[in-house]
C-alpha cells in the first residue's frame, strides 16, 4: 500500500473540481452559441428585433430578466454574455453596428465609413 496515496488523489480531484468551478462561466456561453449555431444550421427563425438580430436580442431579454424581473441565476449571465459575444461579432464583421449606421460599400461617396 502506498502511504500518502489518498492525499494525493484528493488532492487532484479538488485540483479538478476548483478548475471545472472556475469555467463554468465558460461553459454556459459555450451552450448558449452551441444553440445558437445548431438553431441556425436547422433553420429556426428566433423572434427578433431586426435591428440587434437574434443573438442581440438574447443577450437583451436575458439582461432584462435579470435587472428587471429579478431572475437571479448564473446561468442568466452566462447567456446575456455568449449571446452578447455573438451579437457583437456579427455587428462588426457584417459592418452593420446598431446607431452608426450601415457601412458603406465601395460604390457609395466614400466621405464617411457609414450610412446616417
Amino acid at each position: 500500500m502506498v502511504v500518502g496515496g489518498h492525499r494525493k488523489a484528493r488532492h487532484a480531484a479538488r485540483s479538478v473540481a476548483r478548475t471545472v468551478g472556475q469555467e463554468k462561466h465558460r461553459t454556459g456561453a459555450f451552450i448558449v452559441a452551441a444553440g445558437l449555431g445548431l438553431a441556425k444550421a436547422k433553420g429556426y427563425e428566433i423572434p427578433h428585433v431586426a435591428t440587434i438580430g437574434e443573438a442581440g436580442t438574447i443577450a437583451v431579454a436575458a439582461w432584462a430578466a435579470r435587472k428587471f424581473a429579478g431572475v437571479r441565476s448564473p446561468w442568466v449571465d452566462h447567456i446575456a454574455t455568449g449571446a452578447g459575444v455573438i451579437a457583437i461579432y456579427e455587428a462588426v464583421a457584417s459592418g452593420n453596428i446598431p446607431l452608426l449606421g450601415k457601412k458603406k460599400t465601395e460604390g457609395d461617396d466614400i466621405d464617411g465609413a457609414y450610412e446616417t
